[in-house]
C-alpha cells in the first residue's frame, strides 16, 4: 500500500533513520549555539583599563574591585557601577533634562560626595548642557581649584542674557570674579550703568565692543539698553578687530551696522577666506569710499599676494605702508613677511628688504620674523655686518621665547665671524649654547665644541625637599575614577590643573609619573616641556619607554630609530589616539590616503581602524614613509623631515629655487613657518635621541645639521 512506503522500502526502517538524523542535527545546532555564545561571553569582557578597578561584564555595569580595601575611598561597588553607567551615556546625544535625571539618579543612589561632584562638574562644563546658573555659581565658589573654571564662568556670563537675574546676584558675581568673556564684560557695563558708575560703564563696553567676541543676544540687549552708547566709529573699530580675529560671520554682522561699502568689503574678506574668486571690480566699486581705510588696502594686498601678483603687491604695499593710518599693523606685517620671503626666493633682495621695512614695531612674533629676515639679508647679501647685528638684536627683543633668543645670539655670532671677529663670535655662541633645549642652542654648542657635549641622563630635578607636595587628594581620586570610566581626556585636565595651580609647590616629576601611569604620555610630556631642561629629567622630555616596537637599521645604512622617536615626539607627543584637524591619525600622524598607498607598498590590508588603534601598524607605515623619503632625497634627513611635514613635491621645488644655499640658510628660507619650526624641533629632538638610544657612540663627533 502507498501508505506503507514511507515506513518500509526494501527492508529499510525510515522511522529509525529520521529519529537518528534529527538527533544529530539537534546536537550540531546545540554545539554551534554554545560555541558562539561562549565566544560572545568572552568578547563582553573589556580590555583592561588603567584604573584601580577591573570591570567585568561592562554592559551590565558590574565592577569588581581589585582590592577590598579600596572601599575605604568612601563608596561601594554599586555606587561605582552607577557612576560608570552615567559616564557611558553620550552627553551629545541626550537632552539636557535627561542628563539632569541621570545625575539625580546618581545622587540618590550614592552617598559619595566625590562621585556626585565629578558627575556634576562633568555636567556643568559640558558644551551640550544648560545648567542652572545658581548651581554653576555655587560649584565654582565651593571648588575654586577644580579645572575648567573658565568654561563654567563663560556659561554663567552667557546666562545673564537668557534669563532675568536679580541685580544683587550679578553684582555679587562680579564682586568675586572679573568678567572672562565679551558677554560678561557687557553685563558688567550694564550693571555699572544701573549703579550710576557711568565712567566705568563706558570703559567696560568699550573694551567689549572694541576687542572681544560677543553673542548676538548680548549685543541686541545692550544696544536696546543704551541706544546712544555705540557709535559708527565704535562699529568700525569692531570691524577691524573682527577682521584681525578672522571672525567672518561677526565681520559681516558688524558691517551691516556701518554701510553698504563695508558690507561689500566684508564679502571680499569672506571670498578670500573661502578661496573664492575675487576680481579688481570688487575693489573698484568701493575704493572711492574707503581710500583711506587700512582694512581695505590690507585685503587688496592679500588678494594680490594670493593670486601671485608679486610685483603689483610689492608696489601697492610700498605705496600705502607709510601714507595711511594702519589700524591693524599685525595683519600688514603678515603680508609683509609673505611678500618678503617670496621676493627673496626670486633673488630680489633689495625689494624684499624694502617691503619688510615698516614704521610700526610690536612685541610680536611676526615683527620679530621681519627683523630676522632683514638681518639675514644684511649679513648674507649686503654684507653689512653692523646692520645685520642691529636687526638680530631687535629680533631678540621682539621675540617671545628661548628659540628666538638663542637664534638671535647665534646669528649675531655669525655676523661677527663673517667680519673675522672670532672672540666676539665665541662669546655669543657661548651665550646661545646656554639654551640647551633649543635648536640654535645645540647648534651653537656643537660649533664651539669638537666633541659632542656630555648630557646628564639621570633625573636632574631639584631635591624633593624644596617642594611642599601638598597635592589635592580629591583631585587625585578624580583622576583615578575618570580613567576607570575611560574618560582620560578629562583625567588629563585634572593632572594639568594640579600642575598649573601648584605654583611650583609640587614636584612636577610626581605629576609626570601619574600621567604616565594612566597612559597619558601627551600630558606628561607637556608638563615636562614647561620645565627648564636643568630642572627636569631628560627621559621625561624625550621619552622612549612608550615606543612599541624595536627598530632595526635599514639595509641602506639608515639608523632610523632616533629619527622615528623625534618625529613621533613632534607629531603626536607619543599619543596613539591623536587625530589632527586635517585628519592625520595616530602616533606618526599619517593621513588616510597616504596610509592606503603605504599599505599597498608594505603588502598589508589597509584599515582605518588599525591606523588609529594599532600602534605597530601605524609605526610600520610611518617607518616605510620615512625610509622612502630618505631614499628620495639620497639620505638627507633634513629634506626627509621637511617632506614629512610639507610633502616631497613642495620640498623639491624649494631645493630647485635654492640649490646652492648652506643648509642652515635653506631651513630659514622655508616659506611655511610651521615647516621651519617643525624641522628645527625634530632636529633638536634627534640630538637627544641619538645620545639616549646610542650611548655607546657618545664619543663620536655629532653634527646637528
Amino acid at each position: 500500500m502507498i501508505s506503507n512506503i514511507g515506513h518500509k522500502t526494501k527492508g529499510f526502517d525510515f522511522l529509525s533513520f529520521n529519529l537518528c538524523y534529527f538527533t544529530c542535527i539537534w546536537l550540531i545546532f546545540l554545539f554551534i549555539f554554545a560555541y558562539q555564545n561562549f565566544a560572545n561571553a568572552n568578547s563582553a569582557v573589556p580590555e583592561p583599563k588603567p584604573s584601580i578597578f577591573d570591570l567585568t561584564g561592562e554592559r551590565f555595569f558590574i565592577p569588581t574591585a581589585k582590592k577590598s580595601d579600596l572601599l575605604l575611598m568612601g563608596f561601594n561597588l554599586e555606587e561605582y557601577a552607577n557612576f560608570y553607567e552615567y559616564f557611558t551615556t553620550n552627553v551629545a546625544q541626550v537632552a539636557d533634562e535627561d542628563e539632569r535625571d541621570a545625575i539625580k539618579k546618581l545622587q540618590l543612589s550614592s552617598e559619595s560626595e566625590l562621585l556626585n561632584k565629578i558627575a556634576t562638574w562633568y555636567h556643568l562644563r559640558s558644551p551640550h548642557t544648560n545648567p542652572n546658573v545658581t548651581e554653576m555659581y555655587r560649584f565654582i565658589q565651593n571648588n575654586p581649584h577644580w579645572p575648567d573654571q573658565s568654561i563654567i564662568r563663560e556659561k554663567i556670563e552667557e546666562s545673564f542674557y537668557k534669563k532675568n537675574h536679580d541685580t544683587d546676584f550679578i553684582r555679587d558675581y562680579f564682586d568675586k570674579y572679573t568678567p572672562i568673556s565679551g558677554d560678561g564684560t557687557l553685563a558688567l557695563s550694564i550693571l555699572k550703568f544701573q549703579l550710576g558708575e557711568y565712567k566705568l560703564a563706558k570703559i567696560h563696553y568699550d573694551e567689549a565692543w572694541h576687542r572681544m567676541k560677543l553673542s548676538q543676544n548680548s549685543k541686541d540687549i545692550f544696544t536696546e539698553f543704551c541706544e546712544i552708547c555705540i557709535s559708527k566709529k565704535d562699529q568700525i573699530i569692531r570691524f577691524n578687530r573682527m577682521l584681525y580675529l578672522d571672525d567672518i560671520k561677526e565681520l559681516q554682522n558688524t558691517a551691516k551696522e556701518i554701510s553698504d561699502e563695508y558690507l561689500l568689503l566684508a564679502k571680499i574678506a569672506q571670498k578670500l577666506d573661502e578661496n573664492k574668486r575675487v576680481s579688481s571690480l570688487d575693489f573698484n566699486k568701493i575704493e572711492p569710499y574707503l581710500e583711506d581705510n587700512s582694512s581695505f588696502h590690507y585685503l587688496k594686498i592679500k588678494w594680490l599676494v594670493e593670486k601671485d601678483s608679486t610685483k603689483d603687491a610689492y608696489e601697492y604695499f610700498n605705496k600705502y605702508k607709510n601714507t595711511i593710518n594702519i589700524t591693524n599693523p599685525i595683519l600688514w606685517a603678515v603680508q609683509s613677511e609673505i611678500l618678503g620671503r617670496r621676493l627673496i626666493s626670486q633673488k630680489k633682495y633689495r625689494e624684499a628688504y624694502e617691503v619688510m621695512t615698516i614704521d610700526q614695531k610690536q612685541e610680536n612674533q611676526i615683527f620679530a620674523n621681519l627683523e630676522f629676515l632683514k638681518g639675514w639679508i644684511a649679513l648674507r647679501v649686503f654684507e653689512d655686518r653692523p646692520r645685520a647685528i642691529e636687526h638680530f638684536q631687535s629680533f631678540s627683543q621682539l621675540g617671545s621665547n628661548n628659540e628666538d633668543r638663542s637664534s638671535a645670539l647665534y646669528w649675531i655670532a655669525k655676523s661677527y665671524l663673517a667680519n673675522d671677529e672670532k672672540n666676539e663670535a665665541i662669546e655669543y655662541l657661548m651665550k646661545a649654547s646656554k639654551f640647551e633645549n633649543t635648536f640654535y642652542g645645540l647648534l651653537s654648542k656643537a660649533e664651539i665644541l669638537i666633541e659632542k657635549p656630555e648630557i646628564v641622563l639621570q633625573n636632574t630635578s631639584p631635591e624633593a625637599s624644596i617642594y611642599e607636595n601638598n597635592i589635592d587628594n580629591e583631585q587625585l581620586l578624580a583622576i583615578e575614577l575618570l580613567c576607570a570610566v575611560n574618560k582620560k581626556y578629562f583625567a588629563a585636565k585634572f593632572i594639568n590643573n594640579l600642575y598649573e595651580k601648584s605654583n611650583g609647590s609640587v614636584d612636577p616629576s610626581i605629576l609626570i609619573d601619574i600621567a604616565n601611569s594612566k597612559h597619558l604620555p601627551q600630558t606628561s610630556l607637556r608638563i615636562a616641556k614647561k620645565e627648564n631642561l636643568g630642572n627636569q629629567a631628560v627621559e621625561d622630555l624625550y621619552p622612549t619607554a612608550d615606543f612599541p616596537i624595536e627598530i632595526y637599521p635599514d639595509d641602506k645604512g639608515y639608523e632610523i630609530g632616533d629619527l622615528l622617536h623625534s618625529v613621533i615626539r613632534q607629531e603626536s607627543e607619543f599619543s596613539s589616539e591623536a587625530i589632527s584637524f586635517s585628519g592625520a591619525v595616530g602616533l606618526m600622524q599619517i593621513m588616510p590616503n597616504t596610509a592606503k598607498m603605504l599599505s599597498r607598498l608594505e603588502k598589508l590590508d589597509y584599515s582605518e581602524e588599525r591606523l588609529l588603534g594599532d600602534t605597530h601598524y601605524n609605526i610600520q607605515l610611518g617607518t616605510r614613509y620615512l625610509l622612502d623619503l630618505l631614499d628620495t632625497f639620497e639620505g638627507s634627513d633634513i629634506y626627509a623631515i621637511s617632506s614629512y611635514n610639507a610633502g616631497p613635491t613642495r620640498v623639491k621645488s624649494w631645493i630647485r629655487k635654492n640649490p646652492d644655499l648652506e643648509i642652515i640658510d635653506w631651513i630659514e628660507l622655508i616659506p611655511y613657518r610651521e615647516t621651519r619650526n617643525y624641522v628645527k624641533s625634530v632636529l633638536r629632538n634627534r640630538y637627544y635621541y641619538k645620545i639616549m638610544l646610542y650611548t655607546d657612540k657618545n664619543n663620536i663627533k655629532f653634527s646637528l645639521i
